[in-house]
């Protein structure tokens, strides 16, 4: 939609501009905004600990603390080697191998959508134009996705939420497979898609935050959303199947988006079971 505005005055270097800005500006809005976790705080006890945590209690209406809790002492988990270390040991392994699986099936579903969106419309024999606003629409069910999901968190168990949003994206995926080419049904069902998937997705971080403590979160993180080679098979995945589309009758290179996204939900079941401990 900003694109209209900006691309016909300023060309693609006007969105790089407008992108770059933006994320600059949030970027600073966020160092000064978004405040330490409370378990971090508690856990490193850094300079006017108490200060920051009783200021984020009181905002939350939770009782203030007259004291930190004892300070726990440093282990030799400090160094990035030694959290990798940590999470294959023998309380964190099976934890460490469902998350970065799950994740994997994530992001490469994610990045095979992205790429291919604009093109599974025009290869269906559709304009260009209907295929970017396929693409905005999957976009625009992600955000109010997103909202959706943080505002049912607060009356249900978040991994219920997530497991539920990933498994009907996937049930809508495998319906986009085996729609007509009726333009609104497809653009309906990229919308609802996006919603559930990117909803789902987002929340997998706030579910994946349970898994490991404060002081190797980060490296868990980090390491299992690496997207290096999650995405690069997601798209030569969409490329093979783009090459062998005149023998697959038409959109059946759809289908591996919708398996990789249904097997992904099972692993996230796998997951949750495991979270059910933590």
């Amino acid at each position: 939609v900003i694109g209209d505005f900006i691309m016909p005055k300023y060309g693609w270097r006007g969105m790089f501009w407008f992108g770059g800005v933006l994320t600059l500006l949030m970027g600073i809005l966020v160092f000064l905004v978004l405040p330490e976790s409370l378990n971090y705080l508690s856990r490193r006890q850094p300079a006017n600990a108490l200060q920051k945590i009783n200021k984020i209690l009181q905002k939350l209406g939770k009782p203030l603390l007259a004291a930190l809790p004892p300070l726990q002492e440093e282990n030799t988990q400090g160094s990035a080697l030694g959290n990798f270390k940590t999470m294959f040991a023998e309380e964190y392994w099976r934890k460490t191998v469902l998350l970065w699986t799950t994740f994997l099936l994530c992001f490469s579903t994610l990045y095979f959508l992205f790429t291919w969106i604009p093109a599974l419309m025009e290869f269906s024999g559709f304009t260009p134009e209907t295929g970017r606003t396929a693409f905005f629409l999957f976009n625009l069910g992600g955000v109010i996705g997103i909202y959706m999901l943080g505002i049912i968190s607060t009356t249900y168990k978040l991994s219920n939420i997530v497991c539920s949003f990933l498994f009907f994206a996937g049930l809508l995926l495998i319906a986009f497979a085996a729609s007509p080419n009726e333009e609104l049904i497809l653009l309906s069902l990229v919308f609802l898609i996006g919603l559930l998937f990117q909803g789902g997705f987002t929340g997998l971080y706030a579910v994946a935050a349970k898994v490991y403590p404060a002081d190797i979160r980060s490296t868990g993180h980090r390491t299992g959303s690496r997207r290096l080679y999650d995405c690069c098979w997601a798209e030569y995945v969409g490329q093979f199947l783009y090459l062998c589309r005149a023998g697959c009758a038409g959109r059946h290179y759809r289908f591996p988006a919708a398996c990789a996204l249904t097997g992904q939900w099972q692993d996230l079941f796998r997951l949750q079971h495991c979270l059910l401990c933590c």
